[in-house]
């Protein structure tokens, strides 16, 4: 597992940089903790075996899917303050099974995700079209 803790950086450092990245091919889960500034991620893509991405507290960023990322099967979502959607690119994520979304108070809109099994949200009072999401072959599972 790799875990950044409150990294200040607007990008990430060079040593995640995609050439190193696609070294660590059995790093299966990364933690991102605290991220107030960092925008891009897209360098995550580089990790061909990752299976389980937390994102916590981080306001900013943007999250590509698009390339090697197909390997997740759960992603959480905590504390994302000024998240008020998910990026279109999630449904890209043809394994991912289970999400987990806590405390992201200003997310409104959530993307259909056809290989989900399990949704859960925690204290996102604003998500409104949750309701649509219902006829999805997914368990849903929502508290305020």
């Amino acid at each position: 597992m790799l875990e950044i803790l409150s990294y200040k950086g607007v990008e990430f450092p060079n040593w995640m940089s995609k050439q190193q990245l696609a070294h660590l091919e059995s790093l299966v889960e990364v933690k991102l903790i605290n991220l107030k500034r960092c925008v891009a991620l897209s360098s995550l893509g580089q990790i061909r075996v990752l299976k389980k991405l937390e994102i916590a507290q981080g306001n900013r960023f943007e999250f590509c899917c698009r390339n090697n990322l197909q390997c997740i099967e759960t992603t959480e979502i905590i504390g994302c303050q000024e998240l008020r959607c998910l990026p279109q690119d999630v449904q890209n994520l043809e394994h991912l099974s289970k999400m987990t979304i806590n405390g992201c108070n200003n997310l409104t809109t959530l993307v259909a995700l056809h290989s989900l099994k399990v949704l859960n949200t925690y204290a996102c009072p604003v998500i409104e079209n949750w309701r649509s999401l219902q006829g999805e072959k997914f368990q849903l599972c929502i508290s305020y």
